[in-house]
């Protein structure tokens, strides 16, 4: 019961398109709860836009 709450309260669509395996597979909550705090800290991490590499293409640009 509380895996299913857990899942239709999901408000972030990307999360849920990108979990919709892990809900299928695991029966138990703790670990669906773990495996979606995981997948949410990727797509959080992925979604930052590196400054690092902004920086050195300005400076490439820069040079020319």
């Amino acid at each position: 019961m509380l895996r299913t709450e857990l899942w239709s309260g999901l408000r972030n669509s990307n999360l849920r398109n990108a979990s919709r395996y892990k809900y299928d597979i695991i029966n138990d909550f703790e670990t669906l709860r773990r495996e979606l705090r995981t997948i949410e800290l990727d797509l959080e991490l992925s979604s930052v836009p590196s400054s690092t590499s902004t920086d050195k293409k300005k400076s490439q640009v820069s040079n020319i």
